[in-house]
């Protein structure tokens, strides 16, 4: 009786502690959501291996080719760098140079131009940064690439695209950014019609009284300040779909800007003379102060050199009724 009653006491013990066990691992176990599983707008189940969005820091851009279109010069393109810092939270730094190596109005006044100015192309530089307003983990959508295959039919391609489409980890910031924007860029006065005409061309009445009419080329500065918002978010994850690894890393930024700037000319010079210009007078170059864009980036940040695109559209400050333009470039971009 004593072995029998000892007997049924350690198995009662055991039953308690299998059951104290098997509600630990319940309660310890990882529940599968979405930090370590998402899923796809088709219904498919994506697993994240690893996900690293907030380690960014440096991106470093040589901008290959920067093509514009714009009313004050029809046709320009440029290339240059572009540097941005992001600080672990709340900042980031932005700077900027492009100069352009053909522009259609410095092209023109090579045969044209009735004066003896030293013309320069169009060039930009700015140097400013973002305050984060927020700065936090988030999803955004993107493609998951699973695979591509192109077939050659009827003189063509054609290129078949297989992927999923889900919300993915990232860092996502919305920021205000501003900073101080300097351009320079030859003008002439033909720009100047719609304020002042001698027979069928341009004029430009200088601050001596002189009217120069025909076709004279100088160099107008404009110096100012933009502020604006923008919507930035980098991703950078590893997953996997049907027992493939796909690594998906790229840094997308939107943003919307206000210009305020004012503008200068270098005087008209001819033989023997040089002839100031006050712009906003009776007969002289009309100067903008405000202007505007709005423009979108993406780069991919897989490796340490990749590419990236962007596009900007918008009006910039300078000779009113020619600062409206579209741009579009690709530059490859260095990423630690």
């Amino acid at each position: 009786m004593n072995q029998l009653t000892k007997w049924s006491t350690t198995k009662t013990m055991l039953s308690a502690l299998s059951l104290l066990l098997t509600f630990s691992n319940r309660s310890t176990a990882r529940p599968v959501n979405d930090t370590t599983t998402i899923t796809a707008f088709n219904g498919a189940t994506i697993h994240v291996l690893s996900e690293s969005s907030k380690r960014m820091k440096l991106i470093a851009q040589a901008q290959l080719f920067n093509l514009e279109c714009s009313t004050g010069d029809a046709f320009r393109v440029s290339a240059g760098v572009t540097g941005d810092y992001y600080l672990p939270k709340w900042a980031s730094l932005h700077t900027e140079y492009i100069n352009s190596y053909f522009n259609i109005q410095k092209f023109n006044a090579s045969t044209l131009n009735k004066g003896t100015n030293a013309l320069k192309g169009f060039s930009l530089f700015e140097i400013g940064g973002r305050f984060h307003i927020l700065d936090r983990k988030a999803h955004a959508r993107h493609k998951l690439i699973l695979s591509q295959h192109t077939d050659y039919a009827y003189g063509g391609t054609i290129t078949t695209t297989h992927y999923l489409k889900a919300k993915f980890p990232c860092r996502r910031i919305f920021a205000l950014r501003g900073g101080l924007y300097r351009t320079t860029a030859p003008v002439s006065t033909d720009m100047n019609k719609s304020e002042l005409t001698v027979g069928s061309y341009g004029a430009v009445k200088t601050k001596s009284g002189t009217v120069l009419s025909n076709a004279y080329f100088t160099n107008d500065h404009t110096t100012g300040f933009y502020l604006g918002l923008c919507d930035l978010f980098n991703m950078s994850v590893r997953t996997s779909f049907n027992g493939s690894t796909y690594n998906t890393s790229l840094l997308r930024e939107i943003y919307a800007d206000v210009l305020v700037a004012s503008t200068s000319f270098d005087p008209i010079t001819t033989t023997g003379a040089a002839y100031e210009i006050t712009p906003n007078t009776p007969g002289s170059f009309q100067a903008s102060k405000i202007g505007w864009r709005l423009g979108k980036k993406m780069i991919f940040t897989r490796k340490t050199l990749n590419m990236g695109f962007g596009f900007e559209v918008g009006s910039r400050p300078g000779v009113a009724g020619r600062g409206t333009y579209f741009s579009t470039g690709v530059s490859l971009a260095f990423v630690k």
